[in-house]
């Protein structure tokens, strides 16, 4: 049930078109980046799977990202810092970024929005909030 609400969030921001989009996980938690792994591949999409804050920027530097999806805690470079990095980018800056954080507060919901998130979700994820976005 939290799987196929998690698909119906992704499959409004993944793009259709003739090839197969590619995510870009960013999730040190294996758990987690398993689960959003098997999600982009039930989307038939490519998934790109990094776990720290520098991998991140380095696979969205060498290769072709259609989404991010960011927790928040990762090493190296946070997810605030990631999102600040790619909206001062002139070619990423328009990059679709979902954040998927453990961290649920108000303050950092509103930070990553103002730092141009393109949504925050929150672990463990809710089916309820999923469906309606």
């Amino acid at each position: 049930m939290v799987e196929s609400s998690v698909e119906s969030s992704l499959e409004g921001s993944v793009a259709v078109s003739s090839r197969k989009q590619n995510i870009l996980v960013v999730e040190d938690n294996q758990k987690s980046r398993m689960f959003l792994e098997k999600v982009a591949a039930d989307l038939e999409c490519v998934c790109l799977s990094v776990t720290t804050g520098t991998a991140a920027l380095e696979t969205l530097n060498s290769g072709d990202v259609d989404l991010v999806l960011l927790d928040i805690l990762i090493p190296s470079i946070n997810g605030y810092q990631i999102l600040e990095i790619i909206r001062k980018d002139k070619v990423l800056w328009d990059l679709p970024v979902v954040v998927i954080t453990g961290i649920d507060s108000v303050d950092s919901a509103v930070r990553c929005m103002e730092l141009g998130a393109t949504d925050y979700i929150t672990k463990p994820y809710n089916p309820v909030l999923l469906r309606a976005r």
